[in-house]
């Protein structure tokens, strides 16, 4: 395992905790304390991942990252990437928010996992029980589908006012478009 120091704007990567100490005296341009190659040695050591913070002295810190390239170079290639990778994320979920909202008129065909207040006759107090919903309904994006299915859920006499929805963006909650006008083989069912 490697060690990635930065003091500032100086940084590099180094195989052993000496060397970072021996770094850190260059760039300090003083002679540090030998508690900080102790620190930087037990940091190596341990199986502790996450990105240590060092103390020089008052307000003044260099960082230390353990990794497993061995060059400078590669190191900011690594950041680069992980730095697209969360980008792509970024966006995918704004292209998931946006097709929530998406103003598309008709039909749609709603499920929803909600937790459910009900009273325990054998505790004596109320509980959570989660209960499957479904409905066909008409609005004008999956986001209004879901507000209405829930408005019509927390309006019934039979459910709690403190029972709990899910989110739009959640597992709990399917939305399929079936079109402007109900499909015939949906509307029979719907009738009947």
């Amino acid at each position: 395992m490697n060690l990635y120091i930065r003091y500032f704007n100086d940084e590099a990567v180094v195989a052993s905790a000496d060397e970072a100490y021996q770094f850190l005296c260059e760039v300090t341009k003083e002679v540090m304390d030998v508690k900080h190659l102790e620190q930087l040695r037990d940091y190596m050591e341990s199986p502790m991942t996450f990105t240590k913070k060092f103390k020089v002295r008052n307000r003044v810190y260099y960082i230390g990252i353990k990794t497993d390239v061995s060059t400078l170079e590669e190191f900011k290639e690594r950041g680069r990437q992980l730095a697209e990778e969360r980008a792509d994320k970024a966006t995918v979920k704004e292209q998931r928010k946006s097709a929530l909202a998406e103003e598309r008129p008709g039909w749609y065909e709603g499920s929803i996992v909600f937790k459910r207040v009900v009273f325990n006759v054998a505790t004596g107090k109320n509980e959570y029980v989660e209960t499957p919903f479904a409905a066909r309904l008409k609005a004008q994006s999956i986001e209004h589908a879901y507000g209405r299915i829930c408005e019509h859920i927390l309006s019934r006499p039979d459910v709690d006012p403190r029972s709990q929805m899910p989110s739009v963006k959640g597992k709990n909650f399917k939305c399929t478009f079936l079109g402007e006008t109900l499909p015939e083989a949906v509307a029979t069912v719907a009738t009947e």
